[in-house]
């Protein structure tokens, strides 16, 4: 069970206004995960973040790939 106590009537509209964003939000990010979900794109056993970065066996340069002298 949540408690709140707010200072005033206007407090209270405000955050029963932010709750309703914060709402319509995670309503649209379940669906969109749902949706992600149902896709067959994922393979989680094949997918390997070194392949994707290039592998731990090239050697890690500056910020942007650049050598340093």
């Amino acid at each position: 069970m949540i408690v709140m106590s707010f200072r005033s009537k206007k407090d209270k509209k405000h955050m029963l206004k932010k709750a309703k964003e914060m709402e319509e939000y995670v309503t649209e990010l379940i669906e969109c995960l749902e949706d992600a979900e149902s896709r067959d794109e994922w393979d989680d056993e094949d997918y390997d973040y070194s392949e994707r970065s290039g592998g731990m066996t090239t050697r890690m340069r500056g910020r942007y790939g650049y050598g340093r002298k």
